[in-house]
């Protein structure tokens, strides 16, 4: 078992664990990369997960890793919704099942306000309203019941054998949470503290999970990170990192949500975010502790994401600190088993 399939709980102990993933946090444009990381999500059997390329667009990216012999678990979070209609969603993530031979996560949003009423040609009025009715279609679609089954005009995929499609979407606030609880295979998380996770997003995804009879959907967070090193600043690697997203409505209103004071003043909002615990800076060891709170608050997956570090150092310097997180953890878990 690589250290990053680890069981939702731990044999050797009975406790709650997380599986751990790995991110690519980059536009990309060609395959290169991504192969490097690739490579680290087989050695440790881990899912690899890509954002929203503008570039080389991420399903072609992960199809051209399938060519290149690669059989690995991989997610896109989040995938912008407008760019595609739900039945090209639907096509496109099933036939990355395929021709990977491994299941896919794909989660959906609507990216920046503005960008989708460019797509639309017209303001999408209510976010959370057209993320959770995307999904479900999505859903549908993928599940082989299709849109529309009922009426006139049926539409439905091509039968296909292929592997398990999971069908998500990004999460930040509490009336997209009650939405998705009620829809979503699963959620992801960006930059969002674990205090507000647990305390605000946790209970309204139940909320809408029990309106539909239904179990919660599965809870993926993606943590930023970096192991500490003299020559290291972590207010530095956030701010390459995510000080875009602090200029975004939708994240601002979430942090002040979370008890953050932002002023406006970037570098000075980014020092703030750190005091929320959105970024894991220390040791292996330190970080691999961190990860461990987020089974003790329910989320299932966490996805390493070394942004800052791939942004300054290059990604071979991001990957090696992925390395030894995921071998800490690994080494962890095994301790644990011998000493039972």
């Amino acid at each position: 078992m690589g250290s990053a399939e680890l069981d939702r709980h731990d044999p050797s102990n009975g406790e709650p664990t997380v599986k751990v993933s790995i991110l690519f946090a980059a536009q990309a444009d060609g395959v290169a990369d991504l192969k490097l990381y690739g490579r680290l999500a087989e050695q440790q059997s881990c899912r690899l997960w890509i954002g929203q390329s503008l570039l080389v667009e991420s399903h072609q990216l992960f199809a051209a890793l399938a060519g290149s012999g690669m059989s690995i678990d991989v997610g896109i979070s989040v995938a912008i919704a407008p760019l595609r209609t739900p039945y090209d969603a639907a096509v496109q993530a099933r036939s990355l099942a395929k021709l990977m031979r491994r299941s896919v996560s794909v989660a959906y949003g609507i990216g920046t306000p503005a960008f989708a009423e460019t797509l639309n040609a017209a303001a999408v009025s209510t976010p959370g309203s057209f993320t959770s009715e995307y999904v479900r279609d999505v859903k549908s679609l993928v599940n082989g019941a299709g849109i529309n089954s009922e009426g006139p005009n049926p539409v439905r995929l091509y039968p296909m054998d292929a592997p398990s499609v999971e069908i998500g979407c990004g999460l930040l606030r509490p009336r997209m949470a009650v939405k998705a609880g009620a829809v979503a295979d699963f959620v992801v998380t960006w930059l969002t503290p674990k205090s507000y996770l647990h305390n605000v997003l946790m209970p309204e995804l139940q909320r809408g999970a029990d309106s539909e009879n239904r179990e919660r959907p599965r809870v993926v967070a993606i943590l930023q990170c970096a192991i500490a090193a003299e020559t290291r600043n972590p207010v530095q690697l956030s701010y390459v990192g995510y000080s875009g997203h602090l200029q975004q409505p939708h994240y601002r209103d979430m942090f002040a949500k979370a008890g953050a004071v932002l002023t406006g003043e970037i570098a000075n909002d980014v020092r703030a975010t750190l005091k929320t615990g959105i970024f894991a800076y220390g040791s292996a060891s330190e970080i691999a502790d961190e990860i461990r709170t987020y089974a003790d608050i329910g989320v299932d997956e966490v996805v390493l994401n070394m942004v800052g570090v791939a942004a300054v150092e290059g990604h071979q310097a991001a990957i090696d600190d992925m390395k030894q997180v995921m071998d800490c953890l690994e080494s962890r878990t095994t301790t644990g088993a011998k000493n039972e």
